[in-house]
């Protein structure tokens, strides 16, 4: 399946040509007038201030093995999940273009959320918690693995948030926590507490 372009004025119906394949919602990233695409080996960068007469402006194929899945924007990077080695990480520039940082070491990533300097994956190794405030270290971009927990069911899906309220962070600054929260394959919804240091199962709901 793909999208195609029409307008309709009247009666009238003309096809504006550029067929685009169908692809996922986590495929996409939007950053200021930029929409990130991940297309296999490729992620492409597309001008969409004109939603008119969208832009292709930049377009990186790493040399390694690479089948790009899904795509997230904080602050000035991408984290590109499908990397040879499971995560990458690129530094958007002022063009749209993108530069390869650093990467994870666990090629197995299936999904990953990022808060202020921290990175949660989940993998076969289980869910992990990163820094990654030294990714854009001029001369050794790198991030740091913190935490790893083994959750006991298969996750299929996170996303975190700072968050105050969880137990023991009452009253200290927020980003002190983060809670990270977790579809797993047992139909249910769990809460993780992560205190900078280490993740612990706060609760879940079931369906």
């Amino acid at each position: 399946r793909a999208l195609e372009r029409y307008t309709v004025t009247g009666t009238s119906i003309a096809h504006l040509g550029g067929s685009f394949l169908e692809l996922p919602p986590e495929a996409f990233a939007e950053s200021d007038r930029f929409l990130f695409v991940a297309a296999g080996r490729s992620i492409h960068t597309v001008d969409a201030s004109n939603p008119y007469t969208p832009n292709v402006v930049s377009s990186i194929t790493p040399g390694w093995l690479a089948n790009y899945t899904k795509v997230l924007v904080h602050g000035r990077y991408l984290y590109a999940l499908g990397g040879s080695t499971g995560l990458d990480v690129f530094r958007i520039n002022g063009n749209g273009s993108l530069t390869y940082r650093t990467y994870t070491s666990d090629n197995s990533v299936s999904d990953a959320a990022v808060v202020g300097r921290w990175l949660f994956t989940v993998s076969a190794s289980g869910l992990r918690a990163y820094d990654v405030s030294n990714v854009g270290a001029a001369a050794t971009p790198s991030m740091t693995l913190l935490t790893t927990l083994a959750p006991g069911v298969t996750i299929n899906a996170i996303a975190a948030r700072y968050d105050n309220s969880v137990a023991g962070a009452v009253g200290v600054n927020p980003v002190a926590h983060a809670v990270v929260y977790a579809v797993t394959g047992a139909a249910e919804l769990r809460t993780y507490d992560f205190n900078g240091a280490t993740l612990s199962l706060l609760g879940a709901a079931s369906w």
